[in-house]
C-alpha cells in the first residue's frame, strides 16, 4: 500500500454532509490540518524564519504571544496539528497573520504577507480560513491568558537555552481596555 504526501492538493474539495452520513467532526479536523503539511520541510530554521517575518512585516509583541496561544492549542492543547519541522513554517506564519487581523489596525497586504512567508496568496488565504476552523473561530485571547503565557515562555526560554535571562522589571503587558459606559446618569 502506498501512502502519499499528507499536504493537502490546493484543488482539494472540503465537502460537508448534513445528516446520517454526515463525516465525524473530528475527522474533518484531521483532513484540513493537512494544510499545513509541507513537502519537504524547508531548509531554514524556525527562529530564521520568524525573523524574516518580524523584518519585513512587524508587529506589537501581542500578536507574537497571541499566535503561540493559537500554535499551542492546536499542537499541544488540541493534538490537532503536530508541530514538526515540516508544519511550524506554515503554522507559525497563519497564525501570526491572523493575530495581526484580530488585535491591529495596521494589516500588511496579502500579496506581501504571502510573498515574505514563501507562499501563494491563495495559499495563504485557505491557510487562515483553516487556522480559524481549527480554533472553532475563537480567536480571542484575554489578558490572563497571555501573561500566564508571557511567563511560560520564558520558562520554556530558559530551560531551552539554558539561560537565567528575564523580561525586564518595567515590562507590562497592556491591551487596551473598554471604557464603560455608564447608561444610568
Amino acid at each position: 500500500m502506498h501512502i502519499g504526501s499528507p499536504e493537502a492538493h490546493p484543488h482539494e474539495p472540503i465537502t460537508i454532509e448534513v445528516g446520517v452520513h454526515a463525516e465525524d467532526v473530528a475527522l474533518q479536523r484531521v483532513a484540513i490540518a493537512r494544510r499545513f503539511f509541507s513537502k519537504v520541510a524547508p531548509a531554514f530554521s524556525v527562529k530564521d524564519y520568524l525573523l524574516r517575518l518580524h523584518k519585513f512585516c512587524p508587529h506589537s509583541p501581542g500578536v507574537y504571544l497571541t499566535a503561540a496561544v493559537y500554535c499551542h492549542r492546536l499542537c499541544v492543547a488540541d493534538l490537532t496539528v503536530p508541530a514538526t519541522n515540516r508544519t511550524v513554517h506554515r503554522l507559525s506564519l497563519t497564525a501570526i497573520r491572523v493575530a495581526s487581523k484580530a488585535l491591529e489596525d495596521n494589516k500588511w497586504t496579502q500579496e506581501l504577507y504571502a510573498k515574505v512567508g514563501g507562499v501563494s496568496r491563495n495559499q495563504l488565504m485557505n491557510l487562515e480560513v483553516t487556522l480559524c476552523f481549527l480554533l472553532d473561530f475563537d480567536l480571542g485571547v484575554d489578558a490572563a491568558v497571555l501573561a500566564r503565557r508571557t511567563f511560560l515562555l520564558q520558562q520554556a526560554g530558559r530551560q531551552g537555552l539554558g539561560t537565567n535571562s528575564r523580561l525586564s522589571r518595567s515590562f507590562q503587558l497592556r491591551l487596551p481596555l473598554r471604557r464603560r459606559t455608564n447608561t444610568f446618569s
